[in-house]
């Protein structure tokens, strides 16, 4: 399977965060970016994490679910 790779607007759109700042968090290391013939592409795994790290309650190692695979718990 093909990698897919985004440009600085579809990441940034994505994201919901200006170009601006996403070429920041690139500079700082936040997020990995490559060039590509003078325009910077982003891997879609990494801004997927780059958008969980912005995010305070989310994370990869949070589950979705509980054991009883229901988000409300057993007090429904």
């Amino acid at each position: 399977m093909a990698k897919k790779y985004l440009s600085l607007e579809e990441a940034s759109g994505m994201l919901g965060i200006s170009e601006e700042a996403l070429k920041k968090a690139r500079e700082n290391g936040d997020v990995r970016g490559f060039a590509d013939r003078g325009n910077w592409k982003f891997r879609d795994e990494d801004v997927a994490e780059y958008g969980r790290s912005l995010s305070a309650d989310s994370s990869a190692e949070v589950p979705l679910f509980g054991d009883s695979g229901s988000v409300l718990g057993d007090d429904d």
